[in-house]
């Protein structure tokens, strides 16, 4: 078993990981939109995958993506399909909502630091999936690292 964390939380216990986020494998830089953010190092290999959403900590973010992906949790990478990413988006956006996000966030951010890469990781997500569609050699992993 990977190392993690583990966290009590109403219903149960469950084992988190404290990285999780969707990386695309096949994808360009030159492809990526200048409306798309994401995160790329200088020490990067040319053909290193691109990790367009990325959370550290955010674990109901997590168990909210993890649902949809039917995740189980002792895994650490699941596949993403582009008629994965609605649903994925749907399963998000309950956290723009500052309550929800002090309820259900289970994060150490606040929702004044987390609310604006959120609204980025939608639109990161919706240009994904036009780029899935369209790109059917490319591959989508949601991963779950400690």
């Amino acid at each position: 078993m990977k190392a993690s964390s583990i966290i009590a939380t109403r219903e149960k216990v469950k084992v988190m990981g404290l990285d999780n986020g969707f990386e695309v494998k096949g994808l360009k830089r030159s492809e990526i939109p200048s409306f798309v953010k994401y995160i790329w190092y200088d020490w990067y290999e040319p053909d290193h995958d691109i990790e367009l959403v990325y959370w550290r900590k955010c674990w109901g973010l997590r168990e909210a993506v993890l649902k949809v992906l039917h995740g189980e949790p002792d895994r650490y990478e699941f596949k993403v399909e582009a008629e994965d990413i609605p649903a994925i988006i749907r399963a998000i956006q309950p956290f723009f909502n500052e309550e929800y996000w002090e309820e259900e966030g289970n994060s150490i951010w606040t929702f004044e630091e987390k609310f604006p890469s959120l609204i980025q990781d939608v639109i990161n997500l919706t240009w994904l999936k036009d780029y899935l569609e369209s790109h059917p050699d490319s591959e989508c992993y949601f991963y779950d690292s400690y």
